[in-house]
């Protein structure tokens, strides 16, 4: 924190600053309280995932809420987990926030003339808490801003008071200068399979992108690549300790060059957006992310609730289930899930496929199965991945459907194909030394001739739709077949 101010705030302050217009400079002090009040938020919500030991129904419910999150839930949750956890010596929100405070006179001026207005009665406090004033400041915005009621002349009645006491809570944030908004852009995995973590730190203004490794785990304490987290910084070691992640509701694009928060839309539904820019996105993985958060929040008997469901690779990897000629491999995927493409990076078997060849990136490309809907998303990759010939764009899904061509790295194309209620990828035409796969604990490379196909497993194959016997079904970490794990690197169980 720079001076107390977290970044993502800053961001926002930045542009109430530079703002000239009447109008607009009144509507930027309302979005930055607004900001503030989601991310001290969102603060408060990491913090109870990640330390909760019991169940807490009545912050469970107001969690919930943000299934729809207007400024109002936010206000709730904020105001519940500090009633709650607000007395830890380790929570992130400093208890100076919420306490009454008579020595900021700008803040308590413009609380009392912001509750005249909205009660039309005289208010006369001597005293007012940070919060409450946020508070009162998101009841005005609901009031005028969201109704599109602004005009001029209310604009100029409140804009002197409305900058000056943003300015003071700005300045009486008092979050600790060793605690910092990291967020982590790569992870490298070490010969003695360790975890380096690359971060950028926003700690620092402007922000700083960290060379050398943040921090260094095992796989139980490994972090998730493009998550946010609030960490501590050890200045002498220079190293970084992350308390929690505060992700899905709080999240930075990489490519933006902006934070985004969740944010309920003008059609009432999810969306998230940057107060720095104004930009609004709806990227299906982060709603999926959150619809992670809300099912275990949902089924949970009392147990930890563990932080947002990650949409990343499924931990089994591929399995050689026909060792004749073209090879057939199968590859598990869960709805909702995806599987990961790349070149192998040193002995790197992190990738469900990885390929060995220069035009690949480490991490190429990823495919995600929705319901029955196959799609593709290229991973920012340097020489990019196209389908039916065209390049798609980075970080965006594709719908796949069977007949496509999909060319990785312009170097392999698979035919995307619709088998029976099953999808798979065929080698179409192979350009590349080979590619490699897990089978149980070796890795077995191979030369992907014309023919090969890797089969997108889900919950259950039939195999007697595909000429053989019984049901493969995906249980737990295990394929089996009758109910037996199944020996898929000896058995043809598909006749093909």
């Amino acid at each position: 924190m720079k001076g107390g101010i977290p970044y993502p705030i800053y961001e926002s302050y930045r542009n109430l600053r530079q703002r000239e217009e009447i109008v607009e400079a009144h509507n930027f002090c309302i979005y930055t309280a607004e900001l503030i009040i989601k991310f001290l938020a969102s603060l408060a919500i990491g913090y109870y995932l990640h330390k909760r030991k019991e169940k807490h129904p009545s912050i469970d419910k107001e969690l919930l809420s943000l299934k729809r999150p207007s400024l109002g839930n936010w206000i709730s949750i904020l105001r519940k987990i500090n009633t709650i956890y607000g007395k830890d010596e380790d929570f992130p929100i400093p208890s100076s926030i919420f306490r009454n405070r008579s020595d900021l006179p700008q803040i308590v001026d413009a609380y009392n003339h912001l509750r005249e207005y909205l009660t039309k009665k005289p208010s006369k406090n001597t005293s007012v808490s940070i919060f409450e004033f946020l508070e009162t400041v998101g009841t005005y915005r609901n009031r005028t801003l969201a109704h599109g009621t602004v005009t001029k002349s209310l604009a100029e009645k409140f804009l002197k008071t409305l900058q000056k006491s943003i300015s003071t809570v700005m300045e009486n944030l008092d979050l600790e200068a060793e605690k910092r908004v990291i967020y982590i852009r790569r992870i490298e995995v070490t010969e003695d399979d360790l975890y380096e973590h690359y971060i950028i730190d926003f700690g620092e203004i402007p922000p700083v992108t960290v060379i050398e490794p943040a921090f260094i785990t095992q796989e139980k304490d490994r972090k998730k690549k493009d998550e946010v987290y609030f960490a501590i910084k050890n200045e002498q070691k220079e190293t970084y300790e992350p308390l929690f992640r505060i992700s899905p509701f709080f999240i930075y694009s990489e490519r933006e060059k902006c934070f985004f928060v969740l944010n309920l839309s003008r059609e009432k539904e999810i969306e998230f957006i940057s107060y720095a820019t104004g930009k609004r996105i709806k990227p299906d993985r982060l709603k999926e992310k959150l619809d992670g958060v809300f099912s275990t929040i949902e089924g949970n008997s009392g147990a930890s609730i563990k932080p947002p469901i990650k949409i990343t690779t499924f931990p089994i990897k591929p399995l050689l289930i026909k060792q004749s000629k073209p090879p057939c491999f199968i590859v598990p995927i869960k709805r909702g899930r995806s599987i990961s493409l790349g070149n192998i990076a040193r002995n790197d078997t992190k990738n469900t496929i990885s390929f060995r060849f220069p035009g690949i990136s480490r991490k190429h490309c990823e495919i995600i199965l929705k319901e029955n809907t196959l799609l593709i998303k290229d991973l920012g990759s340097k020489n990019g991945t196209k389908l039916n010939e065209k390049y798609i764009e980075p970080g965006f899904e594709q719908v796949l459907h069977d007949g496509d061509k999909l060319t990785i790295g312009g170097v392999v194309t698979f035919k995307v194909r619709y088998y029976k209620g099953i999808w798979l990828l065929e080698v179409d035409h192979p350009q590349i030394q080979g590619f490699q796969a897990m089978l149980k604990e070796e890795v077995v490379k191979l030369l992907p001739e014309v023919g090969t196909k890797i089969f997108l497993f889900t919950d259950s194959i039939n195999l007697e739709e595909c000429g053989g016997k019984g049901v493969l079904k995906l249980e737990g970490n295990k394929i089996c077949h009758e109910g037996v794990e199944a020996n898929l690197a000896s058995i043809d169980y598909i006749d093909l």
